[in-house]
């Protein structure tokens, strides 16, 4: 230890007295080397290799080393600025991406999720089709009540899905946020009508347009919308959610008893301890 300790002090006088800064570059290299290999001092190492950086500033090898380093020791804010760093003077467009990921991971470990946004925003600015910075992005809006962003990355989301059944699912998610977050039911039923044109008896989507008109108070599109649903539905607790709402609407926007009832009779049917249903019939 001590035989390191005099050549790591000979490699400081070393780069001290030179004026080629790749040679000083490369000696200060091989003392931060000294100080993490042979003398287990981290904290110098990392000294040393900085120096190192601020003569070669597009040196992979010093960046990898100081990542290392301020990894092992549990710095984040060190190995986020070395990361910066790397991604400021790459070429690379993959690494650039790859190194913007790691950096959102870090700002979320540092409780930064406004930040983490930021890192994947410009992941996906640089790669608009990298699924999975937009599948972050929905995970930070939602959790960050940022529900305009959140429901644009499920537009991008929508956009690169590979098959139309994965589309539709993106769909039924942006639009639950458009109509229970945003009340924005013409958005929603913009999107159920696009899920069903694509699948005409898409249940959840029926169901999306049944409850956005009886919420917009189009009675005779919503009563029309939930017969649909209906004539679809095996009975279960979803054909009964539905029966319901159809008769309260008979009952409370059309005043046809009748129908209402028949509705609720049927639901009741279905499950006879459905407490609802019975409260309608007695």
């Amino acid at each position: 230890s001590g035989e390191f300790g005099e050549l790591s002090q000979v490699l400081d006088r070393r780069a001290d007295l030179t004026d080629d800064m790749e040679d000083m570059a490369r000696i200060k290299q091989e003392q931060g080397r000294v100080l993490e290999v042979e003398i287990k001092d981290k904290r110098a190492a990392a000294m040393a290799y900085e120096e190192a950086l601020e003569l070669e500033v597009d040196s992979v090898e010093v960046m990898r080393r100081l990542e290392s380093l301020y990894q092992e020791m549990g710095d984040q804010r060190e190995l986020s600025r070395i990361i910066e760093h790397r991604i400021k003077h790459s070429t690379d467009e993959g690494a650039r991406r790859d190194a913007l990921v790691q950096l959102a991971t870090i700002e979320e470990q540092l409780a930064r999720p406004r930040r983490a946004i930021e890192k994947y925003q410009a992941v996906v600015e640089l790669d608009p089709s990298f699924e999975s910075g937009w599948n972050e992005l929905v995970r930070l809006y939602e959790s960050e009540g940022q529900w305009e962003e959140l429901c644009d990355a499920y537009q991008h989301l929508i956009a690169i899905a590979d098959t139309p059944s994965a589309q539709n699912e993106l769909r039924i998610s942006a639009a639950r946020v458009f109509e229970v977050k945003l009340k924005n039911w013409e958005r929603a039923s913009d999107l159920a009508d696009e899920i069903l044109a694509d699948e005409p008896e898409h249940q959840q989507a029926m169901w999306l347009r049944a409850r956005v008109n009886e919420l917009r108070h189009d009675d005779d599109d919503a009563i029309e919308a939930y017969e649909a649903l209906v004539a679809t539905l095996n009975d279960g607790n979803e054909k009964i959610a539905t029966l319901l709402s159809l008769g309260r609407l008979y009952l409370d926007k059309r005043d046809n008893t009748a129908k209402a009832l028949e509705c609720f009779r049927e639901a009741s049917a279905i499950d006879d301890n459905s407490e609802e249903a019975r409260a309608y019939l007695k």
